[in-house]
């Protein structure tokens, strides 16, 4: 009877240290913050979209807890350059960020045109007027096709693609993935009347903050992504969105 007592007792107390050891390690994780605007498919606000199924793969393991904070692009930007957020993304690599080692997306620079437009080289293209997010033009004009832009910024992406209906601008310039989205909010019937030209393409990097635990992030992310890919683990999420994996070689 005693050692049964003493063999329960043995039990109980093995699983209340295992319980502890699980609390502990909750609340030992670090929370991190994520900044972003809201963009259809990839970062929605109720969860849902490619970046946020990236991210709850890649931390899910990880000694962090991810927050979201949804702010304007621009802000979301600063936020991270003034070390009040751990990343965002996804931008162009250049000089001023702490980039990710392997480019998260390739996105083709595109126009939306009326079907029947003749806009088939960038000579044709100088010719005309477009428009474009205006808070996204330094990711937009590429070197390559700067020249041949011109136009007037629109400050919604929704009201870039009326200018275009309303025939006010000839194009409408964008990522493709955005263009696709706008047209989502014309008929069937409307969107025969619009066709997509790829003009450039641009990869696209998170970024991550200058300081020690954006530092630390970003070697954790680096090198899960890479784990993940190897493993084809990430290779599922960017089949479920019909998004080619970026050439990292």
């Amino acid at each position: 009877m005693l050692k049964s007592i003493t063999y329960f007792a043995k039990l109980i107390l093995l699983i209340s240290v295992q319980l502890h050891t699980c609390q502990a390690i909750q609340i030992d994780k670090t929370e991190i913050s994520w900044a972003t605007e809201e963009w259809p498919n990839y970062t929605d606000r109720d969860g849902s979209g490619f970046y946020h199924e990236l991210f709850n793969t890649i931390f899910a393991k990880s000694p962090y807890t991810l927050t979201v904070q949804y702010v304007p692009w621009k802000r979301a930007i600063n936020h991270v350059s003034e070390n009040k957020a751990h990343l965002t993304g996804a931008l162009p690599k250049g000089k001023n960020y702490n980039y990710a080692e392997q480019p998260v997306l390739t996105q083709p620079i595109s126009i939306l045109i009326k079907h029947d437009a003749s806009i088939n080289s960038l000579v044709q293209l100088s010719t005309q007027l477009g428009t474009w997010p205006e808070r996204y033009k330094t990711e937009l004009f590429q070197p390559e096709i700067a020249p041949y832009i011109k136009g007037v910024g629109s400050q919604q992406r929704k009201g870039a693609l009326n200018l275009l209906i309303n025939d006010k601008v000839q194009y409408y310039l964008d990522i493709r993935s955005m263009i696709e989205a706008q047209l989502t909010n014309l008929s069937a019937e409307q969107r025969k009347n619009y066709r997509i030209i790829d003009l450039s393409s641009l990869n696209l990097y998170f970024i991550f903050s200058e300081d020690k635990q954006g530092q630390a992030v970003k070697r954790f992310y680096d090198h899960a992504f890479q784990q993940l890919l190897s493993e084809g683990v990430l290779q599922e999420i960017y089949n479920k969105y019909q998004i080619a994996i970026p050439d990292i070689n």
